[in-house]
């Protein structure tokens, strides 16, 4: 998935408190060449590592940075920190146009006794140990290259979903849903508790209200993480009011699924 961002040099501190509210938007009118495959790394539960291509196709040279951070949704949104558990080498790419360059991620031996030590008690990891990671790519300026009239220079993020020790169960993990009025004009919110031991991948969702079908989101809608809450804000109509039996439709991870939703909140 493809992000519009302002690059600029990082601080710790930005690092440690990187918020990635959907992780789905995109920036059409400053297309790229660069293209990502796959558009997700599973990792074993061990030390291990898998590939990622970066291709340019286009003519002009493409510099960018590809880092790693710890994904926990423990605040309800979608938090990032540094981590050192899983690696991206190189960290530093220069793709010349029509090349590919191969990107090695990495989970060291030392990582896996450390998130299993860590347990359950942290958000995004289960106690059957699959913890969550986003590997970003950040297109940078080229040496040389000058700011645009406003001064700044608009560049490209990337974001990939990285899962290590995912479970190999195929059973859609047991959620639990509830929709509130957050106080705004056709402001509501979607809380989705995940109590199953890998992620839940969320998209193509309508909400069935007796006999309301209301579209809340084409595509990919957001991930809810293993042990933790994922709450969204989402917009009805003003004339909504909550049935006495509420579902929710879509996929789960790919499998149609209709789940019951409880007015109020959890």
């Amino acid at each position: 998935m493809r992000h519009a961002a302002i690059w600029r040099r990082p601080d710790s501190a930005t690092l440690l408190a990187l918020v990635l509210a959907a992780l789905a938007a995109v920036c059409p009118a400053h297309a790229t060449s660069l293209q990502i495959t796959p558009v997700r790394i599973d990792l074993p539960a061990g030390a291990g590592a898998a590939a990622l291509t970066l291709r340019n196709q286009g003519n002009t040279p493409i510099h960018a940075q590809v880092r790693v951070f710890r994904w926990t949704q423990d605040t309800g949104s979608d938090a990032l920190a540094a981590t050192e558990e899983i690696v991206a080498s190189p960290p530093i790419v220069r793709i010349p146009g029509g090349s590919d360059q191969l990107v090695r991620i990495v989970r060291p031996a030392r990582a896996d006794a450390g998130a299993h030590h860590a347990g359950a008690s942290d958000a995004g990891i289960s106690a059957a140990g699959e913890s969550a990671y986003r590997l970003l790519i950040d297109e940078l300026p080229a040496p040389g290259a000058t700011p645009d009239a406003s001064g700044v220079r608009l560049q490209l993020r990337y974001s990939v979903p990285v899962f290590a020790g995912t479970p190999s169960t195929t059973a859609p993990p047991p959620l639990r849903l509830n929709l509130w009025r957050d106080g705004s004009e056709g402001g509501w919110t979607l809380a989705v508790r995940n109590a199953g031991q890998r992620h839940a991948r969320l998209s193509d969702i309508a909400l069935v209200n007796g006999g309301q079908r209301i579209n809340v989101g084409s595509g990919l809608f957001g991930y809810a993480l293993p042990g933790a809450v994922r709450v969204w804000k989402i917009n009805l109509p003003a004339s909504f009011a909550p049935a006495a039996t509420m579902r929710l439709d879509g996929a789960v991870n790919g499998e149609p699924q209709s789940l019951p939703v409880t007015a109020g909140r959890p």
